[in-house]
This record gives structure tokens, C-alpha cells and sequence, in this order.
């Protein structure tokens, strides 16, 4: 799947700046893509042995959600640090299992909370083809 398939992004208003808002959510193979997750169910929370250039989410709410009749873990929160130098920026992520070898995992941030909201909305209507 190409990239531009299955991401969505808001442009800076300043050229050379990080877009606003992103979003991308894709269908990953298990356990052949799990490095780019990491561990299942996604979290926010820093693996263990993280180091100074990790991010720290703090006020996490996680959801119980469904996408398409799957059963969905969602977590929303605010994310400092790291090198991004992030500053309470609202991030979510969500993972759901589709079969034992196929699972859903979806990610963003933005710059207001409010459009995490949105996204989680919008999440409602993907379609997994089989």
C-alpha cells in the first residue's frame, strides 16, 4: 500500500514546518509488520528502557471502539518531549484485530483536541476489504 493511500495530512501554514494535523490508518500484516507497531494493543505510553528522546503522554483516555464490527482499543492523550520537542500536542491511536494475521492500527495527532474527535468519527467508516 502506497503511503498516500492511507494518510491524511493538514499542511503549516509556513512553508518547512511539520503539517498541523495527521493522520494514517492501515491494514499491517501479523506478526510480519509488528516492528513498525511494536507491541499489540498500541499505546501511547513509552516502551520500557526509553531514553531521553522519548515522548510522554500524560491525561491518556482510553475508548473502547468499534471500526467496521471490530472490536478497536483507542487512546487519546497529550504528548511532551522527545525529538520533536512536542508540547501537549493531542496524539491517539487505536488498534484492532481483523484475523490472527491481519490487524488495523491507525495514528495521529493535531493541533487541537477537538479534531481527534473528527478522526475517531471518521474511523467509523473505514472498510476492511477481505
Amino acid at each position: 500500500m502506497r503511503r498516500e493511500s492511507h494518510t491524511w495530512l493538514r499542511p503549516a501554514r509556513t512553508a518547512g514546518r511539520p503539517p498541523i494535523d495527521f493522520f494514517s490508518v492501515e491494514v499491517i500484516d501479523w506478526p510480519a509488520d509488528s516492528a513498525s507497531v511494536g507491541y499489540w494493543p498500541p499505546r501511547l505510553a513509552p516502551e520500557s528502557g526509553c531514553q531521553f528522546d522519548c515522548i510522554t503522554v500524560d491525561s491518556i483516555t482510553k475508548y473502547p471502539d468499534a471500526w467496521d464490527g471490530f472490536t478497536a482499543d483507542t487512546e487519546v492523550g497529550l504528548a511532551s518531549g522527545g525529538v520533536a520537542g512536542l508540547h501537549r500536542r493531542p496524539v491517539m491511536v487505536s488498534g484492532w484485530i481483523i484475523s490472527k494475521d491481519r490487524r488495523g492500527f491507525a495514528q495521529g495527532w493535531a493541533a487541537k483536541a477537538v479534531t481527534l474527535d473528527t478522526l475517531r468519527r471518521a474511523l467509523r467508516t473505514v472498510k476492511v476489504a477481505p
